[in-house]
């Protein structure tokens, strides 16, 4: 599947409140992992996030988990991680 194809149809899945749930990692707007198990794909986003790789993890019922990437053009050498995975209830 092409790139664009593969991004077309996350976007699509992303937020829209079916399951059976499904995680997206994003580089830069690509999708870079598809994955069924939460542990897998937050991993890998942390690891990107760890690394300084502006990155977004997002599944189908709540759109997005967490984000790292530099923040707004005011700062725009400011890293930010933000991550909400706890308030939904994947981490304890």
């Amino acid at each position: 599947m092409k790139v664009k194809q593969l991004n077309e149809l996350a976007s699509s899945m992303v937020g829209d409140g079916k399951r059976q749930n499904t995680f997206f990692v994003t580089v830069k707007g690509n999708v870079v992992l598809i994955a069924l198990n939460f542990a897998q794909a937050y991993g890998y986003w942390r690891s990107l996030a760890n690394t300084r790789v502006e990155s977004m993890l997002e599944d189908r019922v709540t759109g997005v988990i967490a984000e790292a990437g530099y923040s707004d053009e005011e700062k725009p050498t400011l890293w930010h991680v933000w991550d909400d995975s706890r308030n939904f209830g994947f981490r304890s």
